[in-house]
């Protein structure tokens, strides 16, 4: 992983600095925000995807796209988790109950936000609509499908 300049110097290493580390999950669609450096101010305000973590650094992978897809080293800080949104790819977490389980790791695009029960509606194949809470969604990054690395 490349930390490039606005990757800071000394690590926090704390419990809680790891833990908010690994609050951002591989696919999270992030905002750069509060970079001071003269390297990395020109990110502020960028979308990025997280790619992955450098836990001994206690700092997340992100790729710009708007920048080339450069790849980033940034702290937890740094990065706000952006909602989602119609259209994105998604994979399903999280669900416990014998019939949802069975979602677990399908991989849909979400069609539209369901207001009365506060539920995303995901299309897995044609015909197949589920009603789904956000945080049994997670953003796929669809790099790999688009011929990135």
């Amino acid at each position: 992983p490349s930390g490039g300049p606005a990757s800071g110097s000394s690590p926090d290493v704390g419990p809680e600095a790891r833990q908010a580390t690994l609050a951002f999950s591989c696919g999270d669609l992030v905002e750069v925000s509060g970079l001071t450096s003269e390297a990395g101010r020109h990110l502020n305000g960028q979308q990025a995807v997280v790619i992955g973590h450098d836990e001994e650094r206690c700092r997340v992978e992100v790729r710009c796209d708007e920048l080339g897809g450069r790849v980033q080293c940034l702290k937890p800080q740094n990065l706000r988790k952006l909602p989602l949104m119609i259209g994105d790819f998604v994979e399903v977490i999280g669900l416990e109950s014998q019939s949802g389980q069975r979602l677990n790791g399908d991989k849909g695009t979400i069609k539209r936000y369901v207001e009365e029960t506060g539920r995303w509606e995901v299309q897995f194949i044609p015909y197949k609509l589920v009603r789904l809470k956000a945080e049994n969604l997670q953003r796929v990054d669809t790099a790999p499908f688009e011929g990135r690395v």
